[in-house]
C-alpha cells in the first residue's frame, strides 16, 4: 500500500533538545561568547542529521496486513503485519500502529491500538510481526489506517506516514451450548441410513448410485449396473424431512436501557447464534430467521454452511430498539408458516406483544407449534448455557 501522506515532527525529547540549543545560542550571543556559539553549532548537528535521516528511514517501505475477516466474540484474533523493504539500505527502529474502529459508533476503540516495533529491516528483505486481540462485543469493525513511524537514529524527530490499508472485521455472537433437553425437543433422531436399509418402500427420491456397503438392503441393489461393473451398486435416496423451524428474535430494549437490559439482548442473540450453528450442521432441515426491526429482516433456506454464515452475519450487526413493529413481524412469520413448521420466539422481555399476536391469530390446533424462550423464562437455563 502506498502512503496517504508523510509528515515530520519534533518529538517531546526533540523539543526539549531544540530549546536547549536555542538557549545556548542566545546565551552566547548575549554574552558575546564565541566558544558557546561553537557549542551551539555542534549541538544542532544531531538535530539536523536526525531531520535528514528520518525522511530516508521510511523510503521504500511497504506495509501489509493479513487477518481473518470473521471471528466469534471472545476468541483471540491474530493479525500479521509485514514490512517489505525494496531499497539497498537497511532500515532500523520502525514502529507500526494499527487502529480499530467500531462501525456503529464514531468513536475509535481506544483500548485496541496495538503498536509493533521492528528493530531492523534488511535491504531487499521483509519482516513480519503478529499481535493478538480479543473483541468481546459482536458487530462490525474496521481496522486501519496504518501509521508507520521512525525516530531513527537519535529519537529527536519523528517521521510518520499513514497507509490506507483498511480491513472490515465481522465479529459473530458468542456461541454457547444447547442442553440435551433442547436436543430432544427440537432435534429428534432424523431419518437415517437405517431406515433405507430396511425392506419396504423407498425412503425418499432417487438421488444417485454408489458402491455397496455392509448393512445395505438388497432391495436397493441396482442389478443392471452391478452386472456391467462387476460389483454391487446400490441406489441412494434423499432422506425426506418435513422439519421446518422459524426462529424469531425479538430485538427489543427500553428507550433508556440499563446494564441488565443490554445483557439480556446479548443473551438472546447468543442463544439464536447457538441454535443456528447447531441446526446448520444437521442436513435436511429448513430454517427461517426473522429479526424484528423496521422493517423486519428475514432470511430462509436449507441448513448448510452458507446459510449459517449469512445468518450469523445478520446477527452480528443486529441492534435492539425500543420500537418494534409487532404486526409486521407477525406478518413475516405467517408468510412462511405451514403445518409442519415450528416457531421459536426468543425475546428479552416477558409477555412480549409478539406472543400475544400468535395467541390471538393462530388456530387452536397449532397452539403447540410455537414456544417463547427468553432469559426471564425458567426454561431458558434448561435449554441454553452461555459460552
Amino acid at each position: 500500500m502506498k502512503p496517504l501522506f508523510f509528515r515530520r515532527m519534533l518529538c517531546r525529547e526533540g523539543l526539549y533538545y531544540t530549546l536547549m540549543v536555542v538557549g545556548v545560542f542566545f546565551w552566547a550571543v548575549f554574552f558575546e561568547a564565541n566558544l558557546l556559539v561553537l557549542v551551539a553549532g555542534l549541538l544542532s548537528g544531531p538535530l539536523l542529521l536526525n531531520l535528514w535521516l528520518c525522511k530516508r528511514s521510511l523510503k521504500g517501505i511497504r506495509v501489509s496486513r493479513r487477518v481473518v475477516r470473521t471471528v466469534t466474540a471472545g476468541q483471540t484474533l491474530p493479525v500479521d503485519i509485514q514490512l517489505d523493504h525494496r531499497n539497498r539500505r537497511s532500515h532500523w527502529a520502525i514502529t507500526v500502529q494499527d487502529q480499530l474502529q467500531a462501525e456503529w459508533t464514531s468513536q475509535p476503540v481506544t483500548a485496541v491500538q496495538p503498536r509493533l516495533f521492528f528493530t531492523s529491516v534488511p535491504a531487499g528483505q521483509h519482516r513480519r510481526l503478529t499481535y493478538r486481540m480479543m473483541l468481546p462485543q459482536r458487530g462490525r469493525y474496521r481496522l486501519g489506517p496504518l501509521r508507520v513511524s521512525s525516530r531513527f537514529p537519535f529519537g529527536l524527530i519523528s517521521a510518520r506516514q499513514w497507509i490506507h490499508d483498511e480491513t472490515t472485521l465481522t465479529v459473530y455472537p458468542k456461541v454457547g451450548h444447547l442442553s440435551s433437553v433442547w436436543q430432544r425437543r427440537y432435534f429428534p433422531v432424523p431419518q437415517g441410513t437405517m431406515g433405507s436399509r430396511r425392506a419396504g418402500r423407498a425412503p425418499g427420491d432417487f438421488y444417485a448410485v454408489r458402491h455397496w456397503q455392509p448393512g445395505d438392503s438388497s432391495r436397493w441393489v441396482h442389478w443392471r449396473r452391478s452386472a456391467r461393473q462387476g460389483q454391487l451398486i446400490v441406489r441412494q435416496f434423499e432422506q425426506p424431512s418435513d422439519k421446518r423451524l422459524i426462529l424469531v428474535v425479538d430485538l427489543w430494549q427500553p428507550a433508556r436501557p440499563q446494564a441488565d437490559d443490554l445483557q439480556r439482548v446479548e443473551l438472546i442473540v447468543s442463544f439464536a447464534a447457538t441454535v443456528l450453528a447447531d441446526l446448520c450442521h444437521r442436513p435436511g432441515f429448513h430454517l427461517r430467521l426473522v429479526l424484528s426491526g423496521t422493517p423486519p429482516l428475514s432470511m430462509s433456506g436449507s441448513t448448510n454452511a452458507a446459510l449459517q454464515a449469512a445468518a450469523l452475519d445478520r446477527l452480528a450487526v443486529a441492534r435492539a430498539d425500543h420500537q418494534v413493529d409487532e404486526a409486521a413481524v407477525w406478518q413475516t412469520v405467517c408468510e412462511q408458516f405451514s403445518g409442519q413448521s415450528e416457531v421459536v420466539l426468543i425475546s428479552p422481555r416477558a409477555g412480549t406483544p409478539l406472543a400475544q399476536c400468535w395467541s390471538d391469530s393462530a388456530p387452536a390446533t397449532l397452539a403447540n407449534r410455537w414456544q417463547m424462550i427468553g432469559p426471564l423464562e425458567r426454561r431458558f437455563s434448561e435449554y441454553f448455557k452461555a459460552g
